[in-house]
């Protein structure tokens, strides 16, 4: 019950505990009237007419919505399409009502962008009907069957570009993976380790040094790519960063995948992992994982540590996408390791002011220093 039916009904009683009291009828018959507002009817119907739909593949495809209704009754109705959490709406609107005088049609009409990925009811149909009076209220929804899976939207790369100095980090592409047959070309002598073949082992050097010593030669077969995303729960997360980190890396799959490379992804945020794998099926997984993917509770660094015994194993060179406002722990920690690391920090919220945005570069510079680079569309990413 809304405050202006309680301030009525509570005129009411007083007026007719007056009325009691002073033995007058009229007084109780001024106090009966105002209960005639209260039977006025709130609750309306409303019939969906033509409806016309046009929705999108991937996070940032158009969006386009047609619908008519009727609406019977007599009062006010507000119906809206409830998608201002699904839908950046460019031109026209989501929402209609007026006065019914006991047959109305509306209509809706809207075209925007999909900003959330994922199944997404388009066609969720909320209306609000009051009386004539304004005194009584309802509520419903109406159910289009318009659900799509939106998914994460895939750039394709052009090319991972190398730096005209010597870089840090080695191209994934000019690299070799840890695991796979070994070929003829010798890398290096080292300690023997159970499983070893015996045909490797180095009987020169084992006499000289007086342990067992091995041939190390190189495997055949491209280094594995390793994408970590940050997907941490944090007080400056914004959605907007969350869509260009999952596009970033759907992108550099891709890539990769396309080149042969084993790709594996780890979200920080649920701490879950895809182990490295080749070929489209792997690609289809990961953008599966992605599209399905949010913020979640866990961190960063207790995510890297849990996955960091099987990155060792494969030594992969590892993309770690990021927002400006990361800390820098976990990076350090996958350093630590021994693993090559390159920090592709995301653009998120465009801001405003004058002040945000210079804070903004700030952080951004910071990050730079400690040899990040901020994509801003990664079509062409530096190793």
């Amino acid at each position: 019950m809304r405050k202006i039916e309680r301030d009525l009904l509570g005129y009411i009683v007083a007026i007719t505990l007056v009325a009691v009291l002073l033995v007058m009828e009229r007084i109780l018959i001024a106090a009966a009237l105002p209960l005639v507002l209260f039977f006025f009817p709130s609750k309306m119907s409303l019939r969906v007419g033509s409806v016309h739909f046009e929705g999108p593949t991937y996070v940032g495809d158009p969006v386009t919505f047609v619908a008519e209704f009727t609406a019977f009754g007599l009062g006010y109705l507000r119906v809206s399409c409830q998608v201002d959490d699904v839908v950046e709406v460019l031109e026209g609107g989501s929402k209609a009502g007026g006065f019914v005088p006991g047959y109305r049609r509306f209509r809706i009409s809207y075209r925007g962008r999909a900003r959330r990925r994922g199944k997404v009811d388009f066609g969720r149909i909320g209306f609000v009907s009051e009386d004539i009076f304004l005194l009584k209220s309802s509520e419903g929804f109406v159910s289009l069957n318009l659900v799509r899976e939106v998914k994460v939207r895939v750039r394709k790369v052009r090319k991972v570009r190398a730096r005209k100095v010597k870089a840090r980090e080695s191209l994934p592409d000019v690299d070799v993976s840890k695991i796979g047959v070994p070929g003829t070309d010798f890398r290096e002598i080292r300690a023997y380790r159970p499983g070893d073949p015996i045909k490797f082992i180095n009987w020169k050097a084992t006499a000289r040094k007086g342990e067992t010593l091995v041939n190390e030669f190189e495997v055949e077969g491209k280094r594995a790519v390793w994408i970590v995303v940050n997907t941490s729960e944090h007080e400056f997360a914004e959605d907007e960063y969350l869509e260009s980190a999952l596009s970033s890396a759907a992108s550099l799959s891709l890539y990769f995948s396309r080149r042969g490379h084993k790709v594996a992804l780890t979200l920080t945020g649920s701490g879950k992992s895809l182990y490295p794998d080749i070929g489209k099926r792997q690609f289809h997984r990961i953008v599966r994982e992605l599209t399905n993917a949010g913020f979640g509770g866990r961190s960063a660094v207790d995510a890297i540590l849990e996955s960091k015994r099987l990155m060792m194993y494969h030594m992969p060179f590892v993309f770690y996408i990021t927002s400006i406002h990361d800390d820098g722990l976990a990076v350090r920690e996958l350093r630590r390791a021994g693993l090559n690391v390159k920090v592709l920090v995301v653009e998120g919220r465009e801001y405003g002011s004058r002040l945000a945005r210079t804070m903004k570069r700030v952080l951004e510079r910071g990050m730079v220093r400690k040899g990040a680079e901020v994509v801003r569309d990664v079509v062409a990413v530096r190793a």
